[in-house]
């Protein structure tokens, strides 16, 4: 375990110069943040200078105890807080990255309130990092108060401490996974709800050869508000903008931003909104933007944590597209042109199935002058074709086709375009995935769900429409590859 004093060093958290015979508390204005580490069995692993300030306690003779026979928190009524298996670790043992709580301390100059707050550490060493901190200058609350109030008006003064949120971040960075990315954005999206304090948040998505962003992952309240609009081209909302401009977004006044465009957002109270670049190998591949009704978010510390995080997201994200897009043309080297051409096909549909979490669907290929449908497959319980499409009809009119982007279809019928309301009325909600190479159509994949659409709507679109462009060259390169 690296000592605290080298960690503070090296993630730029700067602990207050004390020797560990200083035991004298500062005074409310400059109150400290203690910091101590512990391993995986609660014993102290690491020591602050302050915590021996503020627990009067050298270094040597905490080191190796039990964090609670050293802290020894407790309620206002006497009760343990500080005990083996704690409610903090008992959070973080089931999951949790953070946990905080409220409580009272004996200190050197008598009893106060403090925040503890306990930070998961990544493998190898499975312990947490525990910050201790006083309530900042202000009134005099008393210790009942503090409690009743909750750990977020302690916390107040440490909050901007980023040896803490470096910490947070990489315990977060350690649990995500690139063999499940929505559950890792969920996890993510989740994370920074809790440790920014805000309502909502979200991840679009660049569509793959395109220059749209795609609401792809959504968490919070208000779903139906933020997913009004559910695609921006570039330069064209907070994600157009950042994607045409690179650069972070943000506000505490969004209701007179002009350049936010989800009007039910606004009405609906939300008053401060970040959007940060998330970025891939070769550019921005999406954003990552959190909202809150509260109009005192802090703007420096919700960029840098958004920022960081989405260092971590991006290549558990690239890692999961580049994955479906092998894996839906893995020993297609072996595939026969034109005369396994139906194979391929239906190869390509389901793995586009599987990442959807489709339960039916067809792929068809154009003619190369667009005007007919040469080779069509369908998997799952299809009595019909989706879209009725016999061949006949130039196949341009689709709108997915016709704007080379992918079409999330829900909600209403009578909100689709009137070409795509006669889709069978089996399907409530469909995904039109245009397979394009080198700008041009040449095939068109229709995804049914069942009941239960993925929320978003468009959630899965960018992944899916990897794949299609993936698959587009080699599908055409079959078909029109001359019998053997």
């Amino acid at each position: 375990m690296l000592p605290l004093r080298g960690l503070a060093i090296r993630y730029g958290c700067t602990l207050l110069p004390v020797t560990p015979m200083d035991t004298g508390r500062r005074p409310a204005e400059q109150t400290t943040a203690a910091c101590l580490v512990i391993d995986r069995d609660q014993r102290i692993t690491g020591w602050s200078p302050s915590a021996s300030v503020m627990l009067g306690m050298v270094e040597d003779a905490a080191l190796g105890r039990h964090c609670f026979d050293v802290v020894r928190g407790r309620d206002p009524s006497g009760g343990a807080i500080c005990r083996a298996r704690c409610p903090a670790i008992q959070a973080l043992r089931e999951g949790r990255l953070s946990h905080a709580s409220a409580m009272v301390m004996d200190g050197p100059v008598g009893a106060g309130p403090v925040a503890c707050d306990a930070i998961a550490l990544p493998a190898p060493s499975e312990g947490a990092l525990i910050t201790l901190s006083e309530p900042s200058a202000g009134p005099a609350i008393s210790a009942e108060d503090a409690v009743s109030a909750g750990s977020s008006h302690l916390l107040a003064g440490a909050a901007g401490d980023r040896l803490r949120d470096l910490a947070a971040v990489g315990s977060l960075a350690a649990s995500l996974s690139s063999a499940s990315a929505d559950r890792s954005a969920e996890q993510t999206l989740d994370w920074l709800r809790r440790t920014l304090d805000v309502e909502a948040s979200e991840v679009f998505l660049r569509e793959p050869g395109g220059q749209e962003m795609l609401l792809s992952y959504y968490r919070g309240p208000s779903a139906a508000a933020f997913e009004e609009i559910s695609r921006f081209p570039i330069g064209e909302g907070y994600p157009g903008l950042v994607l045409s401009h690179g650069s972070v977004i943000q506000t505490n006044d969004l209701a007179h931003d002009s350049r936010y465009l989800r009007e039910r957002v606004k009405s609906e109270g939300f008053r401060s909104y970040i959007c940060v670049p998330v970025c891939g190998s070769e550019g921005i591949i999406g954003t990552l933007n959190v909202a809150t009704r509260r109009p005192d978010l802090d703007p420096d510390r919700t960029q840098r944590i958004l920022s960081w995080a989405s260092t971590s997201l991006a290549p558990v994200l690239e890692a999961a597209s580049l994955k479906a897009r092998l894996d839906a043309l893995s020993g297609v080297a072996g595939v026969r042109p034109r005369q396994d051409l139906d194979a391929l096909l239906r190869q390509v549909l389901r793995r586009m199935m599987q990442v959807g979490g489709a339960v039916a669907g067809e792929l068809a290929l154009f003619a190369p002058d667009l005007r007919g449908i040469v080779n069509r497959v369908a998997e799952g319980d299809l009595r019909e074709p989706l879209c009725g499409d016999d061949g006949r009809e130039r196949a341009l009119p689709c709108p997915a086709v016709a704007g080379r982007h992918g079409v999330a279809l829900s909600g209403p019928r009578e909100s689709w375009a009137p070409r795509c309301q006669r889709i069978s009325t089996e399907a409530r909600f469909v995904h039109c995935v245009p397979l394009i190479a080198d700008g041009q159509p040449v095939g068109l994949a229709r995804l049914r769900y069942g009941s239960a659409e993925p929320p978003p709507a468009t959630r899965h679109l960018a992944v899916l429409l990897a794949i299609g462009v993936q698959a587009a060259a080699i599908l055409r390169e079959a078909r029109d590859a001359p019998p053997s």
